[in-house]
């Protein structure tokens, strides 16, 4: 369930940004939480990450976004663009476009709604859908304040744990009964997806400890494990 609360700080910044993007794209995620954080001094965010309503708006805001700023990295899940002090993007912090996937549960296009229904936590299920107002989850208020890590989606339970560790060393707190649900989402992955998981990670371990890259077939096989159930 979301609901619609009041952009409380930060909208101006990325202005120039929201105006390019138009009815192509949508601002969620850290950003969006840090506008609408009702706490007094609330975590910044790292960067802006867009995400587009179909295919080709992506193809069409990577266009609008480059003829601003140059790309800093392109991955397989987004397009990190430079900062910049000067032109139409000036000062907006630093931006990223995510690449659109729907893939079983994993959805990073579509609605506002859409999109955030597919985050994991609820202090990260917000979308700025209006100069005034970001969308959230119904429990965004009440985690944001306490700092809470309410899990919601787990796509993987080695990258929800990854995740759960960058944002508990950025404050927030991951109560033992939600850590729980790690375990519990482990355990009741089929075997097939367990042993793929666990050959494919001790194959990045050795690769890694020999100073070498996997494939890039393998490394997708992997990331799709770890990123889509």
């Amino acid at each position: 369930m979301f609901t619609k609360t009041p952009i409380i700080r930060g909208f101006d910044v990325i202005r120039p940004l929201y105006d390019l993007l138009g009815d192509r794209g949508v601002i969620c995620g850290g950003y969006a939480r840090y506008c609408a954080s009702p706490t007094v001094s609330p975590i910044p965010a790292d960067d802006v990450d867009v995400y587009c309503h179909t295919e080709e708006d992506f193809a069409f805001l990577k266009g609008r976004i480059s003829g601003h700023l140059g790309v800093q990295v392109e991955t397989n899940r987004a397009i990190t663009f430079k900062t910049s002090t000067t032109g139409k993007l000036a000062f907006v912090p630093k931006i990223q476009l995510i690449k659109p996937v729907k893939k079983f549960r994993m959805v990073t296009v579509g609605s506002a709604e859409e999109v955030i229904g597919n985050f994991d936590f609820t202090v990260v299920r917000a979308a700025i859908v209006s100069p005034t107002e970001v969308l959230v989850d119904h429990r965004f208020a009440e985690d944001e304040e306490a700092k809470r890590l309410r899990l919601i989606n787990i796509h993987c339970p080695i990258s929800s744990t990854l995740r759960s560790i960058k944002y508990v060393e950025r404050g927030y707190n991951l109560l033992p009964f939600d850590l729980l649900e790690l375990f519990l989402d482990w355990d009741r992955r089929d075997e097939d997806y367990r042993v793929e998981l666990v050959e494919g990670l001790n194959e990045l371990k050795i690769a890694y400890g020999g100073g070498k890259l996997l494939p890039n077939d393998r490394l997708t096989a992997l990331y799709d494990l770890i990123n889509v159930d």
